[in-house]
């Protein structure tokens, strides 16, 4: 009986709360998993040229939200997500086209230095709660901006096995979705973890690549609510 109260007992504390407001400030950390560019391709001078995919390092991330759920509909929120990261291109074989696309030419395949990358995004979402006493279980997705740092990058010549290095930046508009679980310690604080999935398009005139950028990111951290 004790068991079958205490089973009861927090089915009860996971009911939904009375519609209220809700705002909320967190502090999160968390790992940028399989980071990648893919569907490169040259600019500029080298627009249409295809390149191979480049590889990216895991990395840790962290950041911070703000968030607010309205009181006429608790279960709605809008939440601002900032976070950094630097997931920095590895040492790898890149491929490279020389000559004219569709015409003549020939693919190359080349060893080449990683270079340093850091990203920094910031994304508003709109989520979707259960708004449970204890337990709230998320999802939503949004968009935003993603800046790109790259610094030392060795850039492929005109003649095979020649690089230049150089550094460039970009700013690109970022879509994510989001997946999560908070669970309330008290009635003010909470802890939570989530993944998310983000992508974006960064173009590098000055080293003359665009390419997508995709990661998957696993986040926890406290969240203070109001």
């Amino acid at each position: 009986m004790r068991i079958f109260a205490f089973i009861l007992a927090l089915i009860g504390i996971g009911y939904p709360m009375a519609g209220q407001a809700e705002m909320y400030i967190a502090g999160q950390g968390g790992i940028v998993l399989n980071p990648k560019f893919t569907n490169v391709e040259g600019t500029g001078p080298s627009t249409g040229i295809p390149g191979s995919d480049l590889k990216l390092q895991n990395a840790i991330m962290y950041g911070g939200k703000v968030g607010y759920f309205f009181e006429s509909i608790p279960w709605l929120g809008i939440e601002l997500d900032t976070y950094y990261s630097t997931p920095h291109l590895e040492q790898q074989n890149v491929s490279r086209f020389y000559g004219v696309p569709g015409v003549v030419g020939v693919t190359q395949t080349t060893a080449t230095t990683g270079a340093h990358q850091k990203i920094l995004t910031g994304t508003g979402n709109l989520l979707i709660r259960y708004p449970g006493r204890v337990f709230q279980p998320y999802f939503g997705g949004g968009a935003g901006l993603s800046y790109s740092w790259l610094s030392g990058l060795a850039v492929p010549t005109a003649t095979p096995g020649v690089f230049q290095y150089k550094n460039d930046h970009d700013m690109a508009i970022q879509f994510n979705a989001i997946a999560g679980m908070r669970f309330f310690l008290t009635r003010h604080i909470a802890a939570f973890t989530e993944y998310k999935y983000t992508r974006a398009q960064f173009q590098f005139d000055n080293v003359q690549i665009k390419a997508d950028y995709a990661a998957h990111i696993f986040a926890a951290g406290i969240s203070l609510h109001f």
